[in-house]
């Protein structure tokens, strides 16, 4: 057996490998409570993946996270494991206490992604998503009566649990208790259209591309209308990004703050991403536009299951092409596609698990805290720009 905080304070198990002989694992031997400004200021290898020879007869693993050996028990998920979706398998039944807690990767949670097959999962235990601060939304699919605990997340913007009408997922998320953290949305509700308008002090007329803000207005609150499949009202989680800060910043109460003159685009889109819309947002003198009549907006389907393969440090390579003042031009924007979103997040993280190598120029563009190596801290680097916590500076 390996006792209760066996490895209290050591934050530098990247991989742990148990052997068969092991017949009892503590959750707390996985150090799950840790600051991701101290693993970065200080190198933490945190964990990344889990082993279990294969002839153990209490537990296993798969794709790096830890089960019971019948795979009914999700025990442990590791707390820098990148993937930032994750599907719970058909045989869990339950999600153990703090069992995926302290991640600061994953983003989607997918109880029941194929709705054609019945959902097991009956139980999630207390604390099963604490200080997962990146966790947007758990997705219940059809599952309408597995038992939630206490605490279960303790995100700051909320968390959003979608799932259908009467659930005890609806339940857990009206409870006085869980407000604070958990909204509920009708999985039948979901957002497919999204449509900008101007700001009330602008007559709420709608915004088909662009618009021009005087940069003395300091701040400017959107006003957005959101509607299902069949055209009705949704009511739908909305986030906002804007894909340059240093121009101005936005909240998801969809308030521009102003920073400089320039240009931004700003995109409104739904969590479960079945809508999105993306208009040009010009910060200048007077706040005139050329045009303000072309129409744009994209919809978009769920993402898929991120692969699970381990993740590595990646280094630099190939020429320098730094400008002559040690700047990298279009720092953070991989891909080179004049925006800093979550494309960009995407093809680090698959650079970084091996899944598809950048090019020379995107590895520099994507080593966006310039310590010549690639890896989660540009992730978490890129993650903190997109939402306007703080500016990627070349």
């Amino acid at each position: 057996a390996i006792k209760d905080k066996a490895f209290e304070e050591n934050f530098c198990m990247e991989v742990v490998n148990f052997p068969a002989t092991t017949d009892q694992i503590w959750i707390s031997m996985f150090n799950i409570h840790w600051k991701s400004d101290e693993a970065e200021k200080n190198g933490y290898t945190l964990n990344r993946q889990i082993n279990v020879d294969p002839a153990n007869q209490k537990y296993k693993a798969v794709d790096g996270v830890l089960y019971t050996k019948n795979g009914d028990t999700l025990l442990r998920y590791p707390v820098a494991k990148t993937n930032e979706t994750f599907t719970i398998p058909e045989s869990v039944k339950t999600i153990g206490s703090y069992s995926m807690a302290a991640n600061p990767f994953i983003n989607q949670v997918f109880i029941q992604k194929d709705r054609s097959k019945t959902s097991n999962l009956t139980l999630i235990m207390d604390n099963a998503f604490h200080d997962d601060h990146n966790l947007e939304f758990v997705d219940f699919g059809s599952n309408d009566a597995v038992e939630l605990d206490k605490n279960l997340c303790n995100r700051k913007e909320k968390t959003t649990f979608y799932g259908v009408s009467g659930s005890t997922a609806e339940k857990y998320a009206a409870d006085s208790k869980n407000k604070s953290y958990v909204t509920f949305v009708d999985n039948d509700k979901v957002a497919k259209t999204i449509v900008l308008k101007k700001s009330k002090n602008d007559g709420e007329t709608e915004i088909a591309s662009k618009i021009a803000i005087a940069k003395k207005k300091n701040s400017y609150t959107f006003l957005c209308d959101q509607f299902d499949g069949s055209g009705a009202q949704s009511v739908d989680t909305i986030v906002w990004e804007s894909s340059n800060p240093e121009v101005a910043t936005i909240d998801n109460n969809g308030k521009l703050t102003i920073k400089s003159m320039g240009t931004t685009k700003i995109t409104a889109k739904n969590l479960a991403g079945t809508a999105s819309k993306t208009i040009d947002v010009e910060i200048n003198e007077t706040g005139e536009a050329k045009s303000d009549n072309s129409n744009g907006g994209t919809t978009s389907r769920r993402p898929s299951n991120s692969s699970s393969k381990p993740d590595n440090t990646s280094s630099k390579s190939g020429n320098d092409d730094s400008q002559p003042d040690g700047k990298v031009e279009n720092l953070g924007d991989v891909n080179n596609d004049g925006n800093i979103n979550v494309a960009d997040i995407a093809l680090v993280a698959s650079h970084i698990k091996g899944i598809k190598a950048l090019g020379d120029d995107a590895q520099k563009r994507a080593d966006v805290n310039r310590d010549t190596n690639i890896n989660v801290a540009d992730i978490a680097t890129l993650a903190s720009h997109i939402k306007g916590i703080k500016p990627i500076k070349n």
